[in-house]
């Protein structure tokens, strides 16, 4: 439950910084589309990661452009620029609550 808070926020951020002038932007649209990126992130972590690895992460920014392109309207070259870094916080995102809780 805190993953998909957390991702909504992220997502808003990242959103804000890279598309501010967009009318469409909405915090139920970005928890929408962290929603479905944590259920395809959990699917693909159990399905598909232990077949074929780190090449998972290709489907999963695929996913994360066309939902960012689809859903709240961001042009498709911001919405690359915004999976990238989201996708990158998600790499991230697992060593730095391992780190934070100690474990």
């Amino acid at each position: 439950m805190i993953t998909i808070i957390l991702d909504g926020l992220v997502l808003l951020g990242l959103m804000f910084l890279f598309d501010r002038k967009n009318p469409n932007r909405d915090f139920l649209e970005t928890g929408l589309v962290a929603f479905i990126l944590v259920i395809a992130s959990a699917l693909m972590n159990s399905f598909l990661t232990p077949l074929i690895g780190l090449v998972v992460l290709l489907p999963y920014f695929a996913l994360c452009v066309f939902l960012l392109w689809k859903l709240p309207e961001i042009a498709i070259r911001r919405a690359a620029v915004i999976a990238a870094v989201f996708v990158a916080f998600k790499i991230v995102e697992p060593f730095v609550f391992r780190a934070l809780l100690g474990s």
